[in-house]
């Protein structure tokens, strides 16, 4: 029965990847994906959707097959029932003791201070870098010794780079320190994997289109429209302040805009990651375009490495930073690192910024650092009132 089942998987996953690859490249070879103008980025982003789809389309309808046979329960010790679980199965018994913080050494104030500066600074090192790498590879021009001029137009290859050298890194500090192990099932990294490499390559691709101190204010302001779709979708009840604090952010983003205006049109972001887009790349056949570059513009590979260099180091910061000193200090850290990011932007690239759009920053930022504060203040006197009922309650008792 089991050796039916893997059949079936492997008759699935062979069916679903060719009919997907025969729909792709017809559908790529049709007029009606030609570039139009300054609307290309829709039809990239639709060509790359469609390659990632032969990874999650065969992907899901495995799934929905080991979970309607119960093939999990079903299965032999084989390699490919090993496969199987490891990318649906939820095993809780090989699950590792949680023990991994127990024994961890408590710091005193000095010390807790000197990390805090230490991961501080690496986290404005790493993000500003990757901030200037970024702007620079999207939007300068490359020369070569031969005075030929080229720009990088291939958001998708840029992530594809980014996250083949994360996943070496995590390998490597997976190698030299211990972890627990994770029992997650793989596919559940699919969802995150495919929205993070989405965000990541409309990142890139918005810098074509727009200066890069408006793609940062942009994505500060993300707080409107996640608001708004909650009020309208889940009936989600906002507190007052923020309410207020999305009022300023739309002022501060408001005058930057309208004052700054966009001078971009004047100037000339792991494993299942690296699979999705290094599937699609192969099926828009980008990899040799993009290996040109490389070959025609060393210096691109400079960029392109230290830019993902400084992307995974600074996820290594993220992780640790909020491990050890909470979200909270996170948060607080981002926002100045944002602010810090405008600023180097506009000093290295030129882009001219009025006292108008300054003091439009300067709100939005504001707002975000006023409601990081609200957020936690209210927090703190929830769980103080909670504690006093809980005290009261016990003195009654």
């Amino acid at each position: 029965m089991a050796k039916n089942a893997e059949l079936f998987i492997c008759l699935i996953v062979t069916a679903s990847v060719i009919l997907l690859c025969i729909v792709n490249k017809c559908v790529l070879n049709t007029e009606i994906l030609e570039d139009p103008g300054d609307y290309s980025w829709i039809i990239h982003g639709i060509r790359n959707v469609l390659g990632y789809a032969t990874v999650f389309v065969p992907g899901y309808l495995v799934y929905k097959y080991v979970v309607s046979t119960n093939y999990l329960n079903k299965s032999g010790r084989g390699v490919f029932g090993a496969i199987i679980r490891t990318c649906f199965g939820e095993d809780e018994l090989l699950l590792v003791n949680s023990n991994t913080h127990s024994g961890a050494n408590v710091r005193t104030p000095l010390q807790d201070c000197c990390l805090l500066l230490f991961y501080f600074c690496g986290l404005q090192i790493s993000y500003l870098s990757w901030g200037v790498l970024q702007e620079k590879v999207m939007t300068q021009k490359y020369e070569n010794s031969d005075k030929e001029v080229g720009y990088f137009k291939d958001s998708q290859f840029l992530v594809f780079i980014n996250r083949i050298l994360a996943f070496l890194t995590a390998a490597i500090i997976l190698f030299c320190s211990k972890q627990p192990r994770h029992r997650c099932p793989l596919y559940k990294y699919m969802y995150c994997s495919l929205s993070n490499i989405m965000s990541s390559w409309c990142q890139y691709e918005a810098l074509k289109y727009v200066s890069f101190p408006h793609q940062v204010l942009a994505k500060a302001s993300k707080t409107i429209p996640v608001m708004i779709m909650g009020k309208l979708v889940s009936k989600t009840k906002y507190e007052f302040y923020e309410y207020v604090t999305a009022i300023i952010l739309s002022i501060g983003m408001l005058l930057f805009m309208v004052d700054t205006g966009n001078d971009r049109s004047n100037s000339t972001i792991t494993t299942f990651s690296g699979i999705f887009t290094t599937v699609s790349l192969l099926q828009q056949s980008s990899f040799m375009t993009s290996f040109e570059f490389m070959i025609r513009f060393p210096q691109f590979i400079v960029d392109a490495i230290l830019l993902s260099l400084c992307s995974a180091g600074g996820q290594l910061f993220i992780y640790n930073t909020v491990s050890s000193f909470g979200p909270l200090v996170f948060v607080i850290i981002s926002t100045i690192r944002q602010g810090f990011s405008v600023l180097l932007s506009c000093m290295i690239y030129q882009h001219h910024v009025s006292a108008v759009g300054i003091f439009g920053v300067c709100l939005v930022f504001f707002s975000m650092l006023l409601r990081t504060y609200c957020g936690y203040r209210i927090k703190t006197l929830k769980q103080f009132h909670l504690q006093s009922s809980m005290s009261g309650i016990k003195a009654d008792k």
